[in-house]
This record gives structure tokens, C-alpha cells and sequence, in this order.
């Protein structure tokens, strides 16, 4: 055990501030002394050389004194020699030399502790330690023994027999005991009578007695000179028990005065051998355990709060320092990186909680300043009754060199892995351990659905699963690679087609195999398809409904059953033949041939249409498509023959449809010139022939504005013009529209009535004009006429839902006058009712104005105004009209909505629903009406939309016949009561205004009807 770990060993146990001095050399110890190890308001001098050797000298008390092989043996002894002498009884020397061992140990009883290489020194370490810190206890029962020896004998003698230390008392003249107590006599093991007896340095060995001598001597001069207090000193001496042992002593003692005067020499002593053999086993342990420490080959660190105690060799290697000492100075901070310094902190922290924390990676930096990767293990230990933290350091760097190759060249294999277009995985003994994005992708599985099970769920069977599991074994076995086709269900039910390609993996473990799945779906169905490609070919050429054959230098060599049907002939009679016998003509065949001959050679493809005659007479129209397919040979060609008979008839019918279609048909280009019109149009127009057709529609119908020449500024305002305009610019269809037109055959001009339908059309990728038309002139005179005898009905029906609204505004009118009639009014009432009555005239007449305007539609009188003041004012009108058996409710918006609309006309609304809620409810009830802003969402718009409601508590709505309240002249009322108009009135207002209306109705509880104007104004 060096130095230091005495050093540190006193610092630990000592709490309270006191002086050191050190004399030596080494670097290390000054530094450790210097460092955080120190405690706060200690103060510790290094003298440099011997010139300094007198200010030791000079100090009052040193607490800790270390002299390390500098000095020679006679400025040693010189100061061994002073520091006793000057009665410096408490300094605790420690000399680490062998040169002055053994001259210095004849002053083994005093304080010192003179330790050196290779001697075994726990004991003397223990009792300079005790000594240290025991001298406060004797010094303390030093102190009640002088205070009972000052009272009595008797309290002395009793004191000194109850204290657990010897007590003793000698003559300073003689050094004789005078007297001991039982506790000494069994530490010594000699009977206080023999002691007496015996010389006077006996037990005591030399040069302890000489000590005590020295002490008595100084304390005697210093009475004579008539300081008569006592001086408490505290030294060790060395004894021999009964048996020739060896007892040292922690001694205290001064000098008191007895009852005849005389001068007794009192002191109080402790056994240190006895009372330290518990810790002096605990500091042999600790002894092994830093020498284990040494011995071990990985580098141990022992650290407090305050800083590093302890470093074995194998750490000081790793911190590249020259010793151990060069590292005590440090904090553990000091070697790990700033950015790990948060992370080192908290982790002591938890080890004063948790005495052990896991394993940590850590960049330390070493004394040279090289960065080192570090795994750091630490515990939490008690050593001398204080925790310390031991670190075990390993030195990873070379294995995190090698990580990151492992690493960098994973990461590389990673990203393959990642990026590779097919799917690759790793099995352990049959279950997925691991797979690429492309795996999951093919199967359509998440990870978390696979990993870790087998992959029995992805293989179509439990027979295809098996035998992957058999070759698996097989695989394992021999380590070879191997390739296998299988099917995957993917996890939406469909199937694909795989090839599996594995190889053992023992690198991973025994049982591993890494797979690589390729879908060959794609590949399969192509080679499904190729196989089934023949058999199609021949499936389709023998089932066809297309003739289709091949021919050798134009002589049949092969035809399928379709080819003998369309011409009628048993294969037997067409074979080795040529096709020369069914054309219609000699000159049909040579055209056909010739036509054939001249494209094929540089196309080798040609298409022809031409007739075939059937065995049976019949005439085929046909469609010929042949190739040249010299692979086959020179001569060889492939053809087919499709029947068009059907089609050719078909035409020959729509053409028939076309030209005998009683309405004019016309094609025009998009300079609205005929192209083709069929017979009615040519008739219409009068035209001859169709010489006539490729001229403008305008002349094609001898309009009589573009008769001689088509002008298009003289047909400016011409409809049939405007219509063909919209139609080429907008591509919309214009269906049974009605124009009119002025026709002239040269002499007269007549006007005519024509419905036209238009629509844009595409023939042979041209896109043209279908104008197809009617003469309706004679037809609209005879409606007209008709229509003039429903509106002669109509004026009837107008006329009586006139007389209801009259009859509406008399009766607010009669009741006025009824009122003024039937009572005695003051003037101001009867202003008042002459007002209303003034009013609903007015009403009156502007009814008036309307009908007489309804003919020519031209009255509307628009203006901004309150819906709630409009209410308002027809309240009274409303319940004058309901009568006494119905109560209104007015329910206004809080906030005052305007609209712009014609006011006379929203009046008329609310009067209407007013009183067709009246009429609703024969035996009285409840008429509210109500505005409010409606729900703008519900109609989708951004506008402020305006609710009237009027509901009622009458009989309700049949609704068998809801959705016809709304139709003119339609009402449930008795004709006598003029009904039919209102609600048709309403509907036309709010249509006026782009509005809506919502009928709620339930027989028997009531009505509710809204009405909807958007874009109305909140004040």
C-alpha cells in the first residue's frame, strides 16, 4: 500500500479543517494534495528544500506531517528530535523510506508513523488513525477525572473505577505509580502491588518512559515559573503485559495538585491494539481488495464526488498517464467528452440510489487528449464508511472500428437488401425472423402479421407447404442452394406463381436460410397463354364465323368449316381449286386478281370487296382480306372472307329509310354547304336533282333573301342562320325548335313555320351537321287558334280568383265599417278605422292596376323594405280577417331583414297563406307566421336566405293531393268561394325571386308552409 492511499484514508475519516505539511518530491501527491480531495479550509504548505525546513519548526501545531525521502538522516532525526521537544505531542508524522527505518524506529513511541516498501504496516496505520481521532474522548475523561480529583478522593476514586480506560496517577519526582485502577491492571495483566515493586520505567519500554520524563520535566519548570494551569498532553506509548507482549497506549496526562500540595501526575490511557483489531480486519480486506484491483487486466477506476481516488495499472495505461498519481488530481468529468459530461453526472446520481446502473458506451478522452470509445460498467461501494463509485473501463475502440466496418458494410448489404426488386427474408428453424418492403409488398401482409410465425398462411396448401418444409431439412443438411416453383395466397385471396430460391445461412445460426422470392406470375400466364395460344388458334380458326383458308399460288389448300358454309361447298369441291368458279364474272375474278397482284407485293397485305355466287344460286357479298406469308412459303397466303351480305342489305334499308323518310334530312359541312339531302328535303326545296346539292343551305331552300346569291350580312337576322351558328360553336343539340322563314320560288314569297332538330355528327372522321326539319306552318295556325279559345276559358278563371281577392279586401273593408257602424268611436278611432279602410281601397286598386296589366305583363314595381315592419303592418288586417276564433302569433327575426322585391306582391303572399291557414281551421286555432334567416348551408349558397313561415292548427293537407296545391285554378274549397289562384299566385312570386317552398302537413294537427328568397339584407 502506497502513500496515498493513507493520505486519502486520512482525509476520508477527518471532517473538520486542519494544517498539513508535506515534504517530498513526487508531483502526484502534491497534486492530490492540492485537488478537490482536500476538504474546504484546509491549508496545506510544501516546503521546496531545506531552507524552509525551519518554518516547520516554527508552526504552533501541525495535524499531519509527511516527509518522503528527502531529507538526510540528520535533519530527520533533527526534526523528530525538535517537534518532541517542543512538546508538539500531537503531530502525526508518516516517513515513507527504508533508508531511515531503522533509525528512526528507537522513536517508535512517539506519534509517528514511519512507514517504508514492503513493510507490513496495517496496524501502525490503524493506530495513527485512531489517534487521531481518539484523543478527543480521553481528553474528555481526562477532564472529569481533574474535576473530581479537584472535589475529593472519593469522587476521583469512584470516577476512575467506572470509566472503560486505565487511570493512574505517578509521582513526578520518583515516576513511580501512585496509583491504578482495576481497568489498567487487567490491560496490563500486573497487580498494582507488583507494580510497585518493580523499577520505575516498568512496564513502560524505552523511550516511552523517556517521553513521559520529558513531558513531567517541562510541566514542573513551567509550574516553578508559576503557571500553575494544567496542560492536557496526548502521545502513545509502548508497554509489555505479564506475558512479555507488546501494549501500546493512546495516552492523555497533566499535571495536578493534591490535597498536602504535592504534584501528582494524572493520565488517562486506551489499549489501541484491542480496541482496532475489529477495523484492522476490515482495512486487511480493503488491503487485498486494492491489491485485486491491481492485479486486474481490465482498467478500474475508483472515484468519489470529489474526485478519483484510485487507478490501477491497466487504467493508467488506457489514460496514457506515466503513474497513477497523474491521475488522482482529476475528476472523473475529466476524461469523458463534453457532450457526455450531462449523461456521467446523472448516472453517479442514480448510482447513490441504485448501487449498480447499466452498461454505458462513452467517448473519454485521454491525458494526451486522444478520444478513446469506452463500455462503462459501475458500482457503488462502502470503503473506509464512505461510498465510492468503481468504474470499470473497457477500451472498445478497436472493436467499434470494427463494428462501424460491420456496420458500413451492413448498412450497404442493408440497402440492397432494401432496394432489391425481389422479395428476400431470413427464416430460424422454419419461422421468419426478418424480410424486405418487396416481400410484404408481394403478399400483402404487414411485418407485425408475419414475423415471427411460419409462412404456412402465404402457401396455397398445406401439400405445398410441406414440401418446402421437406427441402428445407434437405437444404440444412447439405448447405447447397437450391430452387423450387411454389404458389402464394396472398392476404386479399389471390394467387401468384414463385420462384423460391434458398440456401442454409449458418453465419446467423444453425437453422437459418436466407430466401429470395421472385414473382414469375406474369411468366407463368404468358407461357399458360403461349401454351394455350396453339389450341386457341386452332379453336378459333376452326370455330370462326369468318371464313378463313390458305392458298398456294391461288389454289385453296386449306379452308375451315366457316369457308364451306359461306360458299355452300363440301371441302371435297373446293380443295386443289381455285376461287375463279364462285366469283359472278370472269371480269369480277380478273379485277379482283389484278388488284390483289399489284398491292400484295409491296403491302403484302390487301383488303378487296367483291361477290361470291353460292353452290345454291345465291349472291354473297363478301370482304376479302389476304396476307403474304412467305414463311410459309413462296406462294403461300393467308386469307379470310367475311360474309357482309347482312350489312350490304342493311344499308340498301337505311338508305331506303332515309330517302323515304317523310321529314326533310340534311348533312351540311361546317360552312353549312349540302352535302347530301335526302328526297322530302329535295322536294321541299324544289330542287331537280343533285346537281343542287353543294350549294349553301340557304339556297338549297331558296330562301328569299340569299335566293340569287347567299349574302351573309342581308341574313344578319335570319333564325335558320343564328341556329346553325350556335350548334357549330357550342356542339349542344338543338331538338324540335320552331324558326321562321321567308321561301321564294321566284315569283311569290311565302312564310313558313319550320321545327328543326340539329346535332353534330361524324362520318369518316369529318365532323358535319345533321339538319333535320318539318313544315309546321299550318299546324301552329291551328294552335293559335286553339290557344286563343283556352285563354277566353282562362279569362274566367282569372276573373274569379280576381273576385276572391275583392272579396278578400270588401271584408276588411265591411268589418271597418261594421265597427263604425255598430259603435260610437271618438275621432281619433274613427281616424283610425277610416285609415285601414283607406288602405285596403288601395289595396284594391292596385289589384286593379294588375289585372289590367296581367294581359300585357309589363307591372312590377321593386323597392328595399323591412319584412318585419310589412308584417307588422298587416297584423291587424290578418286577425280582422281570421276573426275573433283564431289567434295570431307574430314571431319576428331579432335582426330586421330587408328585401328587394315588389311589395304589393309579398303582401298578397302572407295575405294568401293567412287566409288559406284560416280557412284550414273552420272551429278556430292558432295562425303564427314567422321570419328568420334559414340555414345557408342547406342550400348551398353564400347569400343571406329570408324564411316566412305561416303555420296553422287546422285540419292539414290530404296527401293524395299535396303535390297539386300548387297548379292554377286547382282547390279543395266549394266553387262559391272563388278558390284556385292563391297558392299558384305564391308560387309564382317566390319562382319570381328565385325562391323556394317547404309544405309540412299532417291531417289532423296542421300546416306549415316556407318560403325561401335568397339575397336579402341584415340591417
Amino acid at each position: 500500500m502506497k502513500i496515498r492511499h493513507f493520505i486519502m484514508t486520512l482525509i476520508m475519516m477527518r471532517k473538520e479543517p486542519y494544517l498539513v505539511v508535506y515534504c517530498g518530491y513526487e508531483d502526484s501527491v502534491k497534486s492530490f494534495l492540492s485537488g478537490e480531495n482536500i476538504p474546504l479550509q484546509t491549508q496545506v504548505l510544501f516546503p521546496d528544500d531545506i531552507s524552509q525546513f525551519y518554518t516547520i519548526l516554527s508552526l504552533k501545531k501541525i495535524d499531519l506531517l509527511i516527509i518522503d525521502d528527502i531529507f538526510s538522516e540528520f535533519w530527520v532525526h533533527q526534526l523528530v528530535t525538535t517537534l518532541v521537544s517542543k512538546g508538539h505531542y500531537s503531530p502525526y508524522v508518516v516517513i515513507d523510506t527504508g533508508r531511515y527505518a531503522e533509525s528512526i524506529r528507537p522513536l517508535a513511541a512517539s506519534p509517528l508513523a514511519i512507514l517504508h516498501v514492503g513493510e507490513y504496516l496495517t496496524n501502525r496505520l490503524e493506530m495513527l488513525i485512531y489517534n487521531m481521532f481518539g484523543q478527543a474522548e480521553l481528553k474528555l475523561q481526562l477532564e472529569f477525572l481533574i474535576s473530581a480529583w479537584n472535589q475529593s478522593e472519593e469522587n476521583f476514586l469512584f470516577l476512575s473505577e467506572h470509566i472503560p480506560y486505565a487511570v493512574w496517577t505517578r509521582d513526578p519526582d520518583t515516576f513511580n505509580y501512585n496509583y491504578i485502577n482495576e481497568v489498567a491492571e487487567k490491560i496490563i495483566g500486573i497487580p498494582f502491588d507488583s507494580l510497585l515493586s518493580r523499577s520505575i520505567e516498568y512496564p513502560l519500554r524505552l523511550p516511552s518512559w523517556s517521553l513521559i520524563k520529558s513531558f513531567i520535566q517541562d510541566d514542573l519548570l513551567r509550574i516553578s515559573s508559576g503557571d500553575e494551569s494544567p496542560v492536557i498532553r496526548y502521545y502513545e506509548t509502548v508497554a509489555s503485559d505479564s506475558e512479555g507482549g507488546t501494549i501500546i497506549f493512546a495516552n492523555v496526562s497533566a499535571m495536578v495538585k493534591d490535597r498536602s500540595g504535592k504534584y501528582l501526575y494524572l493520565g488517562v490511557s486506551k489499549n489501541m491494539l484491542k480496541q482496532v483489531s475489529a477495523d484492522c480486519k476490515i482495512r486487511d480486506v480493503n488491503e487485498r481488495f486494492y491489491q485485486t484491483l491491481e492485479a486486474a487486466p481490465v482498467p478500474i477506476l475508483v472515484f468519489k464526488f470529489s474526485g478519483m481516488m484510485y487507478a490501477n495499472s491497466a487504467a493508467v495505461e488506457m489514460l496514457e498517464a506515466e503513474k497513477a498519481e497523474d491521475l488522482y488530481s482529476h475528476l472523473l468529468k475529466d476524461f469523458v467528452r463534453s457532450d457526455y459530461h450531462e449523461t456521467s453526472t446523472n448516472r453517479l446520481f442514480d448510482l447513490m440510489n441504485k448501487k449498480t446502473v447499466p452498461v454505458l458506451e462513452q467517448v473519454w478522452v485521454t491525458l494526451s487528449g486522444k478520444e478513446i470509445t469506452v463500455e462503462v460498467r459501475s458500482t457503488r461501494v462502502e470503503l473506509f464508511s464512505e461510498n465510492v463509485f468503481i468504474i470499470f473501463v473497457l477500451d472498445i475502440t478497436a472493436r467499434k472500428k470494427a463494428e462501424n466496418e460491420i456496420l458500413d458494410k451492413n448498412r450497404y448489404i442493408s440497402e440492397l437488401y432494401r432496394l432489391a426488386p425481389y422479395a428476400l427474408g431470413v427464416t430460424k428453424n422454419g419461422v421468419l425472423t426478418e424480410a424486405n418492403e418487396r416481400f410484404f409488398e408481394m403478399t400483402g401482409y404487414s411485418p407485425s402479421e408475419l414475423i415471427g410465425g411460419t409462412l404456412k398462411k402465404i402457401h396455397v396448401n398445406n401439400k405445398e407447404y410441406l414440401q418446402m418444409k421437406e427441402t428445407r431439412q434437405q437444404l440444412l443438411a447439405e448447405g447447397n442452394l437450391s430452387e423450387i416453383e411454389s404458389r402464394y395466397i396472398k392476404k386479399d385471396g389471390s394467387i401468384i406463381d414463385v420462384i423460391i430460391r434458398r440456401t442454409a445461412a449458418p453465419s446467423l445460426s444453425d437453422d437459418a436460410i436466407i430466401f429470395c422470392a421472385i414473382d414469375i406470375t406474369g411468366i407463368k400466364e404468358t407461357e399458360r397463354q403461349l401454351l394455350k395460344k396453339n389450341t386457341l388458334i386452332q379453336d378459333l380458326y376452326r370455330l370462326s364465323p369468318i371464313g378463313l383458308g390458305v392458298m398456294n399460288n391461288g389454289i385453296l389448300v386449306e379452308g375451315n368449316k366457316s369457308l364451306y358454309e359461306l360458299t355452300g361447298y363440301q371441302p371435297e369441291e373446293l380443295l386443289g381449286k381455285s376461287f375463279r368458279d364462285i366469283h359472278l364474272s370472269e371480269n369480277d375474278f380478273n379485277d379482283f386478281r389484278d388488284k390483289i397482284l399489284s398491292q400484295i407485293s409491296s403491302t403484302g397485305f390487301i383488303e378487296d370487296e367483291t361477290r361470291y355466287f353460292t353452290k345454291n344460286g345465291s349472291i354473297k357479298d363478301v370482304i376479302v382480306r389476304l396476307l403474304n406469308t412467305p414463311s410459309l412459303g413462296k406462294e403461300m397466303a393467308i386469307f379470310s372472307v367475311i360474309d357482309i351480305t347482312r350489312i350490304r342489305n342493311t344499308e340498301r334499308e337505311l338508305l331506303s329509310l332515309y330517302e323515304d323518310a317523310p321529314v326533310g334530312i340534311i348533312l351540311l359541312d361546317n360552312d353549312f354547304n349540302v352535302r347530301r339531302a335526302n328526297r322530302a328535303a329535295i322536294d321541299f326545296s324544289s330542287s331537280k336533282s343533285n346537281g343542287e346539292l353543294n350549294v349553301h343551305v340557304g339556297n338549297f331552300l331558296k330562301c328569299s333573301m340569299s335566293i340569287k346569291n347567299h349574302n351573309e350580312k342581308d341574313c344578319s337576322e335570319c333564325e335558320l342562320l343564328s341556329i346553325l351558328r350556335e350548334i357549330k360553336n357550342t356542339g349542344k343539340s338543338i331538338l324540335d325548335t320552331d324558326i321562321n322563314v321567308e321561301l321564294s320560288d321566284g315569283n311569290f314569297i311565302t312564310a313558313k313555320t319550320l321545327s328543326v332538330s340539329l346535332s353534330k355528327i361524324t362520318v369518316l372522321g369529318e365532323q358535319l351537321i345533321l339538319f333535320c326539319f318539318n313544315d309546321v306552318s299550318e299546324k301552329r295556325i291551328y294552335e293559335t287558334r286553339f290557344n286563343q279559345i283556352q285563354q277566353l276559358e282562362l279569362t274566367g278563371l282569372i276573373a274569379s280568383g280576381a273576385a276572391h281577392d275583392f272579396n278578400n279586401i270588401l271584408a276588411a273593408i265591411s268589418l271597418n265599417l261594421s265597427s263604425l257602424l255598430d259603435n260610437e268611436l271618438s275621432a281619433e278611432k274613427l281616424r283610425y278605422e277610416l285609415s285601414l279602410m283607406n288602405e285596403y281601397v288601395d289595396r284594391g286598386s292596385e289589384l286593379t292596376r294588375r289585372l289590367l296589366s296581367m294581359g300585357r305583363n309589363s307591372y312590377s314595381s321593386v323597392q328595399t323594405f323591412s319584412i318585419n315592419k310589412l308584417i307588422d303592418n298587416l297584423k291587424i288586417m290578418i286577425q280582422k280577417i281570421s276573426g275573433r276564433k283564431i289567434r295570431i302569433n307574430i314571431i319576428n327575426s331579432p335582426e330586421d331583414i330587408f328585401i328587394s322585391a315588389d311589395k304589393i306582391m309579398i303582401e298578397q303572399m302572407i295575405l294568401n297563406l293567412s287566409i288559406n291557414g284560416r280557412d284550414s281551421m273552420p272551429d278556430g286555432g292558432v295562425l303564427t307566421i314567422e321570419t328568420s334567416f334559414a340555414d345557408t348551408d342547406k342550400f348551398l349558397s353564400d347569400s343571406n336566405i329570408l324564411m316566412i313561415t305561416v303555420s296553422d292548427t287546422g285540419i292539414g293537407i290530404d296527401p293524395a293531393i299535396k303535390d297539386r296545391i300548387f297548379e292554377p285554378f286547382f282547390s279543395t274549397k266549394h266553387p262559391e268561394h272563388f278558390g284556385g289562384l292563391g297558392l299558384s299566385i305564391i308560387k309564382n312570386t317566390v319562382d319570381k325571386y328565385n325562391g323556394w317552398i317547404d309544405v309540412k302537413s299532417e291531417v289532423g294537427k296542421g300546416t306549415s308552409i316556407s318560403v325561401y328568397f335568397p339575397s336579402v339584407i341584415a340591417n
